[in-house]
């Protein structure tokens, strides 16, 4: 009778001690990933509590300026800038913008104020990132640097974002998932739709006819 009873015990403590080594075992960078993407108390699309289509120009500036990852808030009628402070996330950082300077993202505002899109720069890895957010809706190449890199949008509009991805020349299996990721929060979904899994087995052929 003490054996069975232990057994029945040890059979509802395994899923329970399962969970909790899952839980255990994703890191730091992986959960702020996570909390940054999908916000348990914000609806998609949201960065940092502004939404996209919903929240206006001087209350995504108030929110960027109260918070405590960022440092500087500059811009105005049509985009806002700001830099990371060193509080942020290691996966977020600042910048260099040929002609802007140093930021660690721009929000574009409409002609009525209101945001349209946050784009911050990331070191996620794509893989990371699709591990996390799934399959994507559509792919879209943006634009093809012959032999140097191919550059192409992942949408997800469950979420509100699109992963806009570099891929430097040559493209082998390692960096096609390793391949660091622009982040970008919007209500724009328009690209070209996924026939088939995102794979790198199928994906090398379109990489190989741009000599990448």
């Amino acid at each position: 009778m003490l054996i069975m009873t232990l057994r029945l015990i040890l059979a509802l403590l395994c899923p329970l001690l399962l969970l909790v080594v899952v839980a255990d075992a994703q890191s730091p960078a992986e959960t702020d990933l996570q909390h940054l993407l999908l916000p348990d108390d914000c609806p998609a699309p949201c960065f940092l509590g502004i939404r996209p289509g919903v929240t206006l120009a001087g209350e995504a500036r108030a929110i960027l300026e109260s918070h405590p990852w960022i440092d500087l808030v500059e811009g105005g009628e049509f985009a806002l800038y700001w830099l990371w402070n060193g509080q942020q996330p290691a996966l977020l950082y600042n910048r260099i913008l040929t002609r802007s300077g140093i930021y660690g993202g721009v929000i574009t505002l409409s002609g009525s104020g209101v945001v349209q899109t946050a784009r911050v720069w990331s070191h996620a890895p794509f893989g990371e990132l699709y591990l996390l957010l799934g399959e994507p809706a559509r792919i879209g190449a943006v634009g093809i640097n012959v032999g140097e890199n191919v550059r192409f949008t992942l949408p997800y509009p469950h979420y509100g974002l699109v992963l806009d991805i570099t891929m430097l020349c040559p493209v082998n299996r390692a960096s096609f998932w390793r391949s660091e990721s622009v982040l970008v929060w919007t209500t724009q979904r328009d690209a070209v739709p996924v026939t088939n899994p995102l794979r790198w087995d199928r994906m090398r052929f379109y990489f190989r006819s741009y000599l990448c």
